[in-house]
Parts: C-alpha cells; structure tokens; sequence
C-alpha cells in the first residue's frame, strides 16, 4: 500500500536520481513529483500535503510510476500532464494547454521587433 507521503518521496528520488536537480524551467524534482502525482490524483497540490496518508490505488500507483519514468527520461512535465501553469497579472494561477502555449510562444518569436 503505498500512500501519498511515499509516493512524493520515491518520485522525488527517482528524479533527483536521474540528475532533474532542475530542470530547464528551474523547477525542483520534489516540485515535479507533486505537479505529477497531483496530476493523477485529480486533485491540488495542497490536498497532497492535506492527506499525506491517503492510500492510492493500484492503478494510480502505476500511473504515476508511468509518469516519473517518462519525466525521468527528460519528457517536460507540461507535455505530461497536458498544460502548462501560469500566473495572470491578478497573481491567479491558471493553465494553458500545452498547444495554446506552443502556438503563443511561435506568435511571438515571429513577431517583428
């Protein structure tokens, strides 16, 4: 049985392991496994450290597994979880797929300066 306190600390071992100390957008392995088990959890982040305790099930436990491993081998975690985190100017954080981000980011390399 493999809770949630068990689960963040073997992923963020398996990252540290993997040299993801931090990765290209400076984020930290413990913060990477948080984004991921969150992820497969369907919860916030803050409901990890709320029920460290909880028991995942056999299938969430094997997604996450999935998950790390891909993350392990330097997949971003946005291409993982579908979205990519930001702030607006209020300080709210929202998400943005990954595509629309993709898309914005191309606008704006293409735009003249």
């Amino acid at each position: 049985m493999t809770t949630i306190r068990d689960a963040l600390g073997q992923g963020t071992h398996t990252l540290a392991q993997a040299g993801q100390q931090r990765s290209v957008s400076g984020a930290q392995p413990s913060l990477d496994a948080q984004v991921l088990l969150s992820q497969v959890l369907s919860v916030e982040r803050a409901t990890l450290y709320a029920h460290p305790g909880r028991v995942l099930t056999s299938e969430q436990e094997q997604q996450f597994l999935e998950l790390l491993e891909r993350r392990r081998r330097g997949e971003p975690v946005a291409y993982l979880i579908g979205q990519k985190e930001f702030y607006d100017q209020s300080g709210r954080r929202q998400a943005l797929p990954v595509y629309a981000a993709q898309v914005a980011q191309e606008i704006v390399a293409l735009a003249p300066r």
